[in-house]
């Protein structure tokens, strides 16, 4: 049976003048993740529609406005459970993507990644027209090492890998109504494997990787998740399992930036980090959970999700269930 996916439409069109900025702000903030929004005063009478699509786990959304600062903040991200990548692919206008200490400066055809987990802001002095992706961070961390080394960097569009997935994407929009929801899913991981190659094709700072060697890595990675509950996950074990030496293994880390402990130790934190915030999981006790996915030694373990989330387990359980 074929099924379009359900859009829904949010639009300032029916508000009144003095309440469309706060009517806009609660919007975005149940379409994407929670975040504060004041209008540019000189783009006049403000006004925003957005067309929101669920497609697969991913989440599409048009979004046409007047111009507008946007903000994630540290007390935002510290109220919500978000943990998604967002993709913004500039249609009309421009904007900027400011994450991490980059700035990416998008005009029509540019697309840029952003992260959900740590705070961004979004800029657009003049109406504009963007295509938003909203997607799961397994669904891109999956398939990149260090996605956060490659937020906020300007992909053009207009040529090379950056072209063929917005071309893609493109004509995959307009065959939405005809596709039942076992297609939507194949064709959307189809779209995600085409914008990840071009978000690592486009950065040429670090050392390329072939392409041999980066769908051996692709497949080790993967091997990774698999097998993150197991505590005696090595890289020794990784090599073994894969015919090639310890060496190797990790000079195709290093060839993406990342050794392969470190990225073993953010996989299983990430996975630590979801469950503890899970309702499902709410009767486990901490420590439970982070032996579970590994670890074998809760100190260490607290002092890594610290590192990396910014608050204690204990703290972060709280703060992200309120």
């Amino acid at each position: 049976m074929l099924m379009e996916p359900k859009a829904q439409v949010l639009s300032t069109d029916r508000v009144a003048s003095h309440r469309r900025v706060s009517y806009w702000r609660d919007a975005i903030c149940d379409v994407f993740v929670e975040l504060d929004c004041e209008a540019v005063r000189s783009s006049g009478e403000f006004y925003g529609t957005i067309v929101n699509r669920p497609i697969a786990e991913l989440q599409f959304s048009d979004v046409l406005s007047s111009g507008q600062r946007v903000v994630r903040s540290k007390s935002r991200i510290a109220r919500s459970h978000n943990d998604y990548f967002m993709i913004s692919v500039q249609r009309e206008g421009t904007g900027i993507v400011s994450q991490d200490g980059r700035v990416a400066r998008l005009s029509p055809g540019d697309f840029a990644l952003y992260d959900s987990t740590r705070p961004y802001e979004l800029m657009f002095d003049a109406p504009f027209s963007q295509f938003v992706a909203r997607v799961p961070r397994s669904a891109v961390s999956n398939r990149l090492i260090a996605p956060e080394w490659l937020t906020a960097r300007r992909i053009d569009g207009r040529s090379g890998v950056g072209r063929i997935a917005l071309s893609y994407l493109a004509e995959l929009e307009r065959q939405l109504p005809s596709l039942d929801s076992q297609a939507c899913g194949r064709l959307s991981d189809t779209f995600l494997d085409l914008i990840t190659l071009a978000l690592s094709a486009s950065v040429n700072e670090r050392p390329q990787m072939s392409n041999v060697r980066q769908a051996q890595l692709y497949r080790i990675q993967c091997y990774i998740d698999d097998h993150l509950a197991d505590p005696d996950l090595t890289p020794a074990s990784i090599a073994e399992a894969h015919r090639i030496t310890v060496r190797y293994l990790n000079m195709l880390f290093a060839g993406a930036g990342m050794s392969v402990a470190r990225w073993i130790w953010q996989r299983r934190l990430e996975k630590c980090e979801r469950d503890l915030v899970d309702p499902r999981h709410a009767g486990r006790t901490i420590g439970e959970i982070a032996y579970s996915w590994g670890f074998n030694d809760l100190s260490h373990f607290s002092r890594a999700f610290k590192q990396r989330f910014g608050h204690s387990p204990k703290d972060h359980r709280q703060m992200k269930r309120g």
